[in-house]
């Protein structure tokens, strides 16, 4: 990574909150790629009002995370109680970390109080992802930060800032 682009990492991760320069020497130096989740659950009719709040507090609380590089909440077309996330983080230990946190706690809490008829979790790594040798590397990173979208947030399965 050239000396600008460290600089224009640790710009873009001021801007972001991130700590950028860290984040992004910890990304060139790392051998494996970030780790992606893709989570798709399936959730009693009667308790998605309650998943959707907790989703709210966790997809926000997680995008403040320092190794969060990513965070969605997608809801299935032509369902009214399926959703996924979108979840990338640049490591294992940022994975660990995003567990660890107050609100996980409300989607952990959400489960254990019922209401999720099916979860399936399938891991990946991630072979495409913005860098800042990327083109529009910044807006994507951006994007991934502070959850603003290409579409509204009518598309969303909640509202998120920075509609509000």
């Amino acid at each position: 990574m050239t000396k600008l682009n460290l600089l224009l990492a640790a710009g873009i991760g001021a801007l972001l909150g991130i700590g950028g320069l860290a984040l992004k020497k910890k990304l060139a130096q790392k051998e494996t790629p970030p780790v992606t989740l893709v989570v798709t659950v399936e959730i009693e009719e009667s308790r998605i009002e309650a998943f959707l709040k907790a989703m709210e507090i966790d997809a926000v609380g997680s995008r403040k995370e320092p190794g969060c590089m990513r965070f969605d909440v997608l809801k299935v077309q032509g369902t009214s109680n399926k959703f996924m996330f979108y979840e990338m983080y640049v490591d294992s230990d940022a994975v660990a970390f995003h567990k660890e946190q107050p609100h996980y706690k409300a989607w952990s809490s959400f489960k254990k109080e019922g209401g999720v008829l099916s979860q399936e979790v399938v891991k990946a790594d991630s072979s495409s992802y913005p860098t800042t040798d990327s083109p529009g590397a910044g807006v994507s990173l951006i994007r991934a930060r502070v959850g603003a979208r290409p579409w509204g947030p009518e598309r969303l399965a909640s509202s998120y800032p920075p509609w509000e």
